[in-house]
């Protein structure tokens, strides 16, 4: 199937894979093309986050020609080091 993923409004991957495929992998594919690392993507359909990488599109409810939103998960800052002295 062919799936659109947006990144941001700006960046735009047109897709073309099985319905069975995990969450997980999809992920690695998206790592692929956008350069994000796999665990910081996020991906969002009809506005629900998916969050179980095990599961696959199809168990999504995923369809062919479908729009996904793809986000890159922000790590949080690393507080300030206590210097000693």
């Amino acid at each position: 199937m062919k799936l659109t993923v947006t990144l941001n409004g700006d960046q735009i991957f047109s897709v073309d894979v099985s319905d069975d495929l995990e969450l997980e992998n999809f992920k690695a594919l998206l790592e692929f093309e956008s350069g994000i690392q796999s665990p910081q993507i996020v991906i969002f359909h009809n506005g629900e986050q998916l969050r179980d990488n095990k599961k696959t599109l199809n168990g999504y409810g995923i369809k062919d020609g479908d729009v996904l939103l793809m986000q890159r998960l922000m790590q949080p800052a690393e507080p300030p080091r206590q210097i000693s002295g």
